[in-house]
């Protein structure tokens, strides 16, 4: 079957095709309506090293990075991503979720939070609240270890988006797999239904009439019932009687 044959049959049975197609695209429309749109908000935090630590580069904390940074930012991250700290962000009214963690194309003590929603607003709050946590978590983590002000290790916010964007390739991706969806069965179920008639129409045809019957059979049957057939021996003659009116004297 062709493309050519396929389209035959999809406006052959077009009883079944328009409906089909007119709920896809109809699906469509309404999860284009119906969805909610995906706000994205993004910021960069990164960890320098204390004033004392600095010192040894000349004051600059930019010249001063070591592992330590990156253990403390790591720290910190998961701290945030708690689900404790979550449920508290989310009874202050900051519903959208967010993800922090250590940036995955940098090898420094840099954090990067990714906040989604399904509201600009609450989006961006959400943001901003998870952004006023971290220093807050890292002068908790120092002040339990009694960390002089002086030695103490500073975040930076190096980037931060002023409001949410929205996201439009979630939302697009997931009317384009609907659409395609629709069209597979769209297209899928006239061309079964058209199997299903072509089966049934063999299955219902005229029944060859028997032929005459062949001769072969019975001939090789015959010979082979003459080939195993038992010898029995012929009978013996019956004796002869005299005639007891032609019978003479006996000497």
């Amino acid at each position: 079957m062709d493309l050519l044959d396929s389209v035959r049959i999809l406006a052959r049975r077009w009883l079944l095709t328009v409906p089909l197609l007119m709920i896809t695209l109809t699906g469509v429309v309404a999860g284009a309506v119906m969805l909610p749109w995906t706000y994205k908000s993004e910021a960069t935090v990164v960890f320098l090293s204390s004033r004392l630590q600095a010192k040894q580069t000349g004051g600059n904390p930019w010249l001063a990075f070591d592992s330590s940074l990156t253990v403390t930012a790591e720290v910190v991250g998961r701290e945030i991503m708690d689900a404790r700290t979550a449920d508290a962000l989310r009874q202050q009214g900051h519903t959208a979720e967010y993800k922090v963690g250590i940036a995955a194309d940098s090898t420094g003590p840099v954090l990067v939070i990714e906040v989604q929603g399904p509201e600009p607003q609450v989006t961006q709050n959400t943001l901003n609240a998870v952004l006023r946590q971290i220093p807050a978590r890292l002068d908790a983590i120092q002040n339990q270890g009694s960390v002089m002000p002086q030695a103490r290790i500073r975040p930076e916010t190096v980037s931060a988006s002023p409001r949410a964007t929205r996201v439009v390739k979630d939302k697009i991706r997931t009317l384009l797999m609907a659409l395609f969806a629709g069209l597979v069965v769209t297209i899928g179920v006239p061309l079964f239904a058209e199997s299903l008639a072509v089966r049934r129409r063999r299955g219902t045809g005229p029944v060859p009439e028997p032929g005459p019957p062949s001769t072969n059979g019975s001939r090789r049957k015959v010979a082979v019932e003459e080939e195993w057939t038992p010898y029995l021996p012929p009978e013996p003659p019956l004796p002869k009687t005299r005639d007891p009116r032609r019978a003479g004297p006996r000497p």
